[in-house]
């Protein structure tokens, strides 16, 4: 039981953790452009 409360406990951690690292704003630092498939940063 106790591993099992462990496992979900880090596995939910690891969830949070991973989403914030998906939703970083650029804050205006650069602006991208799309070419092709693909985004490259203007100048």
């Amino acid at each position: 039981m106790k591993k099992q409360l462990l496992f979900t406990a880090v596995f939910l951690g690891i969830m949070t953790f991973s989403s914030f690292g998906q939703q970083i704003l650029n804050g205006g630092f650069e602006t991208w452009h799309t070419q092709g498939q693909g985004e490259d940063p203007d100048n």
